[in-house]
């Protein structure tokens, strides 16, 4: 059963996705106020929705699930849990790492 990251939601909730793109083994999301969450992955990365808001984020073993307001929600498979995601704001300046 999925578990809320609360540290995680509670950092990028509300935020808005500007763009989202495959880079290597991973994937870049851009937020609309210049923050940037890296995550490395497994698999193919889903196609997250440009405009969407982040309303929560869970996380079920090496699964990351993003869920944003409106119930469309993303389910990605990290490379390591616990170890794969990255979030800088928009001086690129650490404010998650996990």
């Amino acid at each position: 059963m999925p578990a809320r990251n609360q540290k995680l939601t509670h950092l990028i909730a509300g935020r808005r996705v500007a763009s989202s793109q495959q880079d290597g083994d991973g994937l870049i999301v851009a937020f609309e106020d210049a923050s940037k969450l890296t995550i490395r992955t497994k698999v193919a990365i889903p196609t997250l929705p440009i405009g969407g808001t982040v309303h929560a984020v869970q996380e079920d073993g090496p699964l990351l699930l993003l869920g944003f307001e409106g119930g469309e929600s993303a389910s990605i498979t990290v490379a390591s849990p616990g170890g794969s995601v990255i979030l800088r704001d928009g001086h690129d300046v650490l404010e998650y790492a996990g």
